[in-house]
């Protein structure tokens, strides 16, 4: 069996942007990088 932190949900780097994008200053980078 391969090693990771976590089981579930966070082992995804998609998972973890989509949790980060809630706070700043991701919110803001994310806006920026759909074209405003």
């Amino acid at each position: 069996m391969k090693k990771f932190h976590y089981a579930r949900n966070y082992s995804n780097a998609a998972s973890v942007m989509h949790y980060l994008i809630r706070m700043e200053p991701f919110t803001t980078y994310h806006i920026q990088l759909q074209s405003g």
